[in-house]
């Protein structure tokens, strides 16, 4: 970092102070009056920079996450339809299993892995979009739904 000699001119009180103030955390007055410049400017420049952003930032994260929230909750709940539809699945093969032939049963176990597929490719595809939707990037205009 490079330094640079700058002269202020401060009131006696001040001047007291500093020192005081110097003397207690065993630095120079002139350390201590650069730590305290230092913090003044980085809070100034926060006040002015990234500051008056934050309720803007804030309110697009806020949106980003209900749109993920709703996203994920419409998932959990195809999630659980889907979980419902296996069980009557199952009931349903436990009881024609009990009247099928040896045929009839692997022709409708056929059947039903590929409907059983069909119907696995929609939630996929919704938690595909779930998963991509936070890395497409808002500074070049993309939008996630």
């Amino acid at each position: 970092m490079i330094m640079k000699n700058l002269t202020i001119k401060v009131s006696t009180a001040t001047h007291s102070a500093l020192k005081e103030a110097a003397k207690e955390q065993k630095l120079s007055i002139s350390e201590l009056g650069r730590s305290y410049l230092d913090a003044a400017v980085k809070r100034r420049a926060w006040e002015h920079g990234v500051a008056p952003v934050l309720p803007d930032l804030r309110t697009e994260i806020e949106n980003r996450l209900i749109k993920m929230e709703d996203r994920f909750a419409r998932l959990l709940y195809r999630t659980a339809i889907e979980g419902g539809a296996t069980k009557r699945l199952v009931l349903q093969v436990l009881t024609e299993l009990q009247t099928a032939s040896d045929e009839d049963i692997v022709r409708w176990e056929k059947e039903k892995w590929e409907a059983s597929r069909q119907n696995l490719d929609r939630p996929l595809k919704a938690l595909d979009e779930l998963m991509e939707s936070p890395r497409t990037s808002p500074a070049r205009g993309e939008s996630d739904g």
